[in-house]
């Protein structure tokens, strides 16, 4: 039965070969669909050698049509891509299950089909309801914008690693001195970290970074839009160590809107003050055996942080990427290259927390133009947006200069080769020895 979608398509072309057009349009006229069409994924398909997507049209001239289109895939037409949970960036997969936009690399038809999404069906209904969850509109829907409207632009050209980067008007991006911490909160980072494997000095850098250790913090410019009027995301803003907001501090065992009151230890110095440290483990332990911990508890806070961290790299992504020889389109895990160093792992996973899937997007689009993967995250934050792109419109962000983070990471970890000792992470590593 799987065969049928695949021989019901066959049957179409042939007969609208010996039967003339008008026969065409009685079961869906084809239309081309040219190189960078991009696709909205509605319904995916799999027959035995072949996957079927019911798509809607995002550009170009038949923008807003319902095409069925056929895919092979070991030989796609078009890069794959599901989106992020929360703010529905496009990353990409080779899952077709998990896809919810196509980008065309090569001309291709679409039976044109207007009429599936309309029935008064389940799965129509599924349909009608994925298009408006999920399409992508803009990022300022699901997160705070922090610096939309006033973007640090890095204004020294497109060096891949300077020994000091500049931000916008030719400032050069500051250092970042580490803070020094009690022996009580070393510990406990440490434990957490080693449950996972993940770097200590990593964990402590984006504490510092995300909340300056205090459990108590909110993200005022985000919660300050929440009072204007259509201007609050779902997001709403970052609160706590981890600065997680309402849509996704769940995901790592924090309830967002429940917080333990803040103790007279923990006003001036957060959890660098051992006192407040050890009053709100104390006042947190009793929810241990919760499902979602309060997102002011230390210990669950900096849990969340390693599990965010530990997770941005599982699975490693796989993506399509151009092959020069064939110039088609071939299956390369990406995964493999950013973790190609201790340094280059620490650096993604800096990127990931704060960007999102940028960095891996930006791997690709530098092997499609360069025929070679980035040896650093510098060289990644080179690669710029091109006419084969895909665009923003569908969520596809990369690192460039357009959302340069490059000033933090460079602080944090460095842009290229070992991991600095003056870096944020290299002098917290020094307080762990």
């Amino acid at each position: 039965m799987k065969n049928w979608a695949a021989v019901f398509w066959l049957l179409s072309i042939l007969l609208t070969v010996f039967h003339g057009a008008s026969f065409a349009l009685e079961l869906g006229a084809f239309i081309k669909l040219p190189v960078g069409t991009e696709l909205f994924v509605l319904q995916a398909r799999q027959t035995k050698n072949t996957d079927e997507y019911y798509v809607k049209i995002m550009n170009g001239s038949n923008r807003g049509s319902n095409v069925w289109i056929l895919m092979n895939p070991s030989d796609p037409v078009g890069k794959l891509f599901t989106q992020t949970k929360w703010d529905h960036q496009a990353i990409p997969t080779l899952i077709s299950e998990e896809v919810y936009y196509i980008h065309l690399y090569r001309d291709t038809e679409g039976r044109i089909d207007e009429m599936t999404l309309q029935e008064e069906s389940h799965v129509a209904f599924q349909m009608r309801q994925r298009l408006q969850d999920s399409v992508f509109t803009t990022l300022g829907d699901y997160l705070p914008l922090t610096n939309h409207f006033n973007p640090e632009l890095a204004t020294d050209g497109h060096e891949a690693c300077p020994a000091v980067p500049q931000k916008q008007n030719g400032q050069a991006c500051q250092a970042i001195v580490a803070t020094k911490l009690p022996p009580q909160l070393l510990r406990l980072i440490a434990f957490e970290a080693k449950k996972s494997g993940e770097d200590p000095g990593l964990v402590a850098a984006v504490l510092q970074n995300e909340s300056n250790f205090d459990p108590y913090i909110e993200n005022t410019y985000e919660k300050n839009l929440c009072s204007e009027k259509g201007k609050c995301s779902p997001y709403k803003w970052g609160k706590g160590l981890a600065q997680l907001g309402a849509t996704n501090a769940a995901e790592y065992g924090l309830d967002w809107n429940t917080e333990i009151p803040r103790p007279a230890a923990c006003i001036s110095a957060g959890i660098r003050d051992p006192n407040c440290l050890s009053e709100l483990i104390q006042k947190c332990e009793g929810y241990s055996n919760s499902a979602l911990k309060p997102i002011s508890c230390p210990q669950f806070a900096i849990r969340a942080i390693v599990q965010k961290l530990y997770f941005s790299m599982l699975p490693s992504p796989y993506a399509w990427v151009r092959d020069d020889k064939s110039d088609k389109l071939r299956a390369i895990d990406i995964g493999s290259y950013l973790q190609q160093s201790e340094a280059e792992i620490l650096r993604s996973k800096v990127s990931i927390y704060n960007r999102g899937p940028r960095i891996i997007n930006s791997y690709v689009e530098f092997f499609d133009q360069k025929s070679r993967f980035p040896k650093s995250y510098g060289e990644a934050w080179t690669a710029v947006r091109v006419s084969e792109t895909p665009t923003k419109e569908m969520g596809y962000q990369i690192l460039s200069k357009e959302f340069v983070n490059r000033c933090y990471v460079w602080a944090v970890a460095g842009l290229c080769g070992e991991t600095p000792k003056s870096s944020v992470i290299g002098q917290f590593h020094e307080q762990f020895k």
